[in-house]
């Protein structure tokens, strides 16, 4: 008599590192093991319509109907358990590898056997820890079914297996209504970060914690700064091991800017290196290296923070970013704002004037349109760009800038221009106090801390001034040409 067949989809798991945590702690092991099947891992199962048909040790054997509900399965059970081990050290935390196929199975009581189960767990060993593999035949069922990103791995050749087999990693998508959209959630796109895992690059898999400590550490002191809307690491490290592109990773999880890097530990040295890209353009913004005694990985730590957040943009999400609600004339106002900062950068004075003026036009509560328009008259009293005498332009920065201040006195970026707004008046101690509020409330804004820099020397602190502007410029040496000889300007009123 035929054993009776039937065509399933497979899900086939194990424990990575799985001997390793058995010699360290056997009964510690075996018991988070069986709680993480019993509280996660069958509840799920359950949930979409699968069955356990084999289990050996750390290994999982499930069988469903429909490529979907396996996709889904595995899906849910990793994105929970990498919840449940970021709360673990990393001699505590249990990571599953999981490979999924569609094909026939041979039917035999309550288990299954043949090519089709066979191949689901040769494609589990090709699966990183906390990794989904899967086989062509999933994903041609499950895309469009299943809300997750399919990368192509190539043609493999799996042992014992006559046929190469396409494979595919998998990792999940935010649902639409999760995205940040053009709107409501654009200007925190703007700002929006996804630190994916460091790689080990120690050749030795047990330092594996340290390159995921620094990744987290990045992640916590990334979320401390102002206008910053941080990936959080749950998401982040699904993409753990595998080949990724930035813009897979700002389609997948709605991050403007991508952090990459590798770390590399030997005896008391450890070489950190980082990069940031833009993911709209793919352009890198930012990469270095860092060689440092072992001792020193936390001020290293900070200033790959304090580079990325200062080469992120200035600070610019204003009151009208944070309480616009729906607002299309907020919204049309910051990016006049968004768009005048960068002509300024780039020098394009006229350009600025235009935009500035067309965010206040578009919003005239705008504080930090306000108090652009505020420098902007305040600087034109040198420039002349506008024609208008200086005393005008002059008594224009003072409206201007109390106008601002009346909007809104909690934004760095309002007290920054109001600072730059300040100085061109000549009014130091006004200056001062609107630099030291946006410094302190946002201090990787380059721009705020070369103005401050500048009025602290001013004043006749000289040494200190030259400090701050110096630190600015290692922040983002791209910021606006008339600020790039601040610290040349300060070493004449030292007399050097």
């Amino acid at each position: 008599m035929t054993a009776p067949r039937r065509l399933a989809a497979i899900l086939a798991a194990d424990v990575a590192g799985y001997s390793r945590l058995m010699a360290a702690d056997e009964a510690g092991t075996l018991a988070r093991f069986k709680l993480l099947r019993a509280d996660h891992v069958e509840p799920a199962v359950r949930r979409h319509n699968g069955r356990v048909v084999g289990e050996a040790g750390d290994s999982l054997l499930v069988e469903f109907a429909t490529a979907s509900e396996a996709v889904t399965c595995a899906l849910e059970v990793q994105g929970k358990l990498a919840t449940l081990n970021a709360e673990l050290t990393e001699d505590r935390r249990m990571q599953f590898r999981m490979g999924v196929n569609l094909g026939e199975v041979i039917v035999d009581g309550a288990t299954i056997h043949g090519d089709g189960v066979n191949v689901a767990a040769r494609l589990e060993k090709l699966a990183q820890p906390g990794g989904i593999v899967v086989s062509h035949a999933v994903r041609e069922q499950a895309k469009g079914r299943v809300a997750c990103a399919f990368e192509d791995l190539g043609e493999m050749t799996l042992h014992n297996i006559a046929e190469p087999v396409r494979a595919y990693g998998i990792s999940p998508v935010l649902p639409t209504e999760a995205r940040p959209s053009l709107g409501e959630d654009s200007a925190r796109w703007q700002q929006s970060i996804a630190v994916l895992p460091f790689v080990n690059m120690s050749g030795d898999p047990e330092q594996e914690y340290f390159s995921d400590g620094i990744t987290e550490d990045l992640i916590t002191a990334l979320a401390k700064a102002r206008h910053r809307s941080v990936i959080a690491r749950n998401s982040t490290f699904l993409y753990k091991g595998r080949s990724v592109k930035v813009q897979d990773i700002k389609r997948e999880l709605g991050a403007r800017y991508v952090v990459e890097g590798s770390v590399r530990k030997g005896g008391n040295r450890v070489r950190v290196t980082a990069q940031l890209i833009d993911a709209e353009t793919g352009a890198h913004l930012w990469a270095e290296r860092f060689d440092r005694e072992l001792a020193d990985i936390f001020a290293v730590q900070d200033e790959i923070v304090a580079a990325i957040v200062g080469r992120m943009g200035p600070s610019l999400v204003d009151a009208a970013v944070r309480h616009r609600g729906t607002s299309m004339a907020s919204l049309t106002a910051y990016d006049h704002v968004l768009r005048g900062w960068s002509a300024w950068r780039r020098g394009a004075v006229v350009e600025t004037w235009d935009h500035y003026l067309k965010a206040v036009e578009a919003n005239p509560d705008s504080a930090v349109a306000l108090a652009c328009v505020a420098f902007l008259y305040a600087e034109d009293r040198f420039m002349q760009v506008t024609g208008v005498p200086i005393d005008q332009a002059t008594q224009l920065a003072h409206d201007f800038a109390e106008r601002a201040i009346a909007k809104n006195d909690d934004d760095p970026a309002v007290h920054n221009m109001l600072g730059a707004a300040f100085w061109d008046l000549g009014e130091l101690d006004k200056a001062k106090h609107h630099a030291e509020l946006a410094v302190s409330q946002n201090p990787h804004d380059p721009s705020a801390a070369l103005i401050l820099g500048l009025v602290v020397a001013f004043m006749g602190e000289h040494r200190e001034g030259l400090a701050i502007a110096e630190r600015a410029l290692w922040l983002d040496p791209r910021v606006a040409p008339a600020l790039l000889a601040v610290p040349l300007f300060i070493h004449c009123l030292m007399g050097n």
